[in-house]
Order: C-alpha cells, then structure tokens, then sequence
C-alpha cells in the first residue's frame, strides 16, 4: 500500500524532524560540494533549537511547509517574501527531501505549495537559489520550468545560482499539470 502524500505547514513541534531531515539532506547531497564544517553544524544537538528559534521568527509573510508519508516528515521547502530584492516578488527559501523519499513527487508537491502560498501575498514572480553543482536539483527546477538566470550568490565555499519564474500564475497553472518526479 502506497500511502499518500500531505502538506502541512510546519511548526516549532517538528523542529527535531526538520533538524534531521536537514541534516540527511545535507550529507545525501553536499558532501564534497559543500564545506564539511557547515554539514557537520547540520548534525549538532543545538541545531535543533535553531530550527524551533527560525519558525518561532518566521515573518507572517513566509511559510515552511512539509511533506508527510503516513505521519513521517519526509521534506520540506519554506516561502515568502524574497530576502533580496532584485526585480522578484518573491522566494523558495529552500527544499530539502533526503535521497530516501526523492523521486515519489514530494518537491513538486513542496513546490506547488511554496508558490501558491506566494501567489496569495500577492506576488507575480519568484525565484530561488541552487547550488550550480547540484545537478539533480538544477535538473529538477528544468523539469518545472524554471529559467537559470545570471545571478550568482558566492557562498562560504560554493556558488549558487538563481532560477526564476516570470509568471507566477501561470507557471502553477502549468505546475499542476507537470508529471511528478
């Protein structure tokens, strides 16, 4: 039996599964992409409560979503308003789905939520950051349609690179159509 998939915001309750999933995430996908020091930060007892500190903070105008399979956190993306402001309304903050749980249509799910929830701030665009050599989330954000854009963040040891969205309406309208992955 395959059990479905819901998306439920999240709150300070789930920050010990978010802090695990987050820490998953990072040594499935970043080991040797990423410095070893901010992955090892990811798997500190304290992490935990930075993660109940960061909803506890969250701004009114973003949200942190999370996937379930059965009652289990299986990922989780957050939204809102863009923390830099360069002509997007607009912002996925992050998605973070272990290896374990990818390919079952969570980030698309993850996704669709994170830009129906910044449709309604109002927003008509958006964007988000990917780390240039996370080939299977650049493949990803492609599938859904997502333009790469110039814009490049340098980060502590690595590059990130924006992919954007124009049309914030219609790309979920399309979204809502697109096989999931």
């Amino acid at each position: 039996m395959v059990l479905p998939i819901e998306i439920k915001v999240l709150n300070r309750d789930h920050a010990q599964a978010i802090a695990r999933l987050h820490h998953e995430t990072f040594v499935d996908t970043y080991i040797g992409k990423m410095p070893a020091a901010k992955i090892e930060e990811a798997a500190r007892p304290e992490f935990v409560d930075s993660w109940r500190l960061r909803i506890q903070n969250m701004p009114l105008q973003s949200v942190l979503y999370g996937a379930f399979i059965g009652k289990e956190l299986a990922g989780f993306a957050g939204a809102g308003l863009p923390r830099e402001r360069w002509g997007y309304q607009s912002e996925i903050y992050s998605i973070n789905i272990p290896a374990r749980f990818q390919k079952r249509g969570l980030g698309r799910k993850l996704v669709l939520a994170c830009a129906e929830f910044c449709l309604n701030l109002p927003a008509e665009n958006l964007y988000l950051y990917c780390m240039t050599s996370n080939s299977n989330a650049v493949a990803f954000y492609r599938h859904l349609g997502g333009q790469l854009s110039a814009r490049v963040a340098e980060r502590d040891g690595y590059q990130d690179q924006a992919f954007v969205w124009n049309d914030l309406a219609q790309w979920i309208k399309d979204l809502s159509g697109v096989e999931a992955t």
